[in-house]
């Protein structure tokens, strides 16, 4: 019978435990992405809005709320911008902070298309939303792995 002791795991298959750092980046990235889980449900109600778009649309309101939400999501990339993350945080920071930027970004290219009835400009706004999603999810994962 073989039997495998702990000390056989390579070393680096272990997290290295937290530093104090660690854990104050984590607190203020926390603090910075608060917004984000409403700023998601706003997208649903968004994208709902987009779907059943017709005639009858207050298309005026519906660039107001775009530029809202681009708002809100510049303010959450300016706060993780702000961060200091430890090197163990620095690429996840980043790529999250690439993430926000985007779905500011595309909420206002999204606004601009819908102004000038540009069907081409919204395509591509609502593809880079979609990428924006993606981004987000893959840099939540990056910062839960470091």
């Amino acid at each position: 019978m073989l039997v495998l002791a702990s000390a056989s795991i390579p070393a680096l298959a272990q997290p290295a435990p937290a530093s104090a750092e660690d854990l104050a980046y984590q607190t203020s990235m926390t603090a910075a992405t608060m917004d984000v889980s409403d700023l998601l449900v706003q997208k649903a109600a968004i994208d709902s809005r987009l779907a059943t778009a017709d005639a009858n649309t207050d298309y005026a309101a519906l660039v107001t709320d775009l530029g809202r939400l681009k708002t809100r999501w510049q303010a959450v990339t300016d706060q993780l911008v702000a961060l200091q993350p430890t090197p163990r945080y620095v690429s996840g920071n980043f790529n999250l902070a690439v993430a926000t930027q985007t779905f500011a970004v595309s909420y206002d290219a999204l606004a601009t298309g819908i102004s000038a009835t540009d069907a081409t400009g919204i395509g591509r706004a609502v593809a880079a939303l979609t990428a924006a999603n993606d981004m987000l999810i893959a840099a939540g994962t990056e910062l839960q792995a470091a």
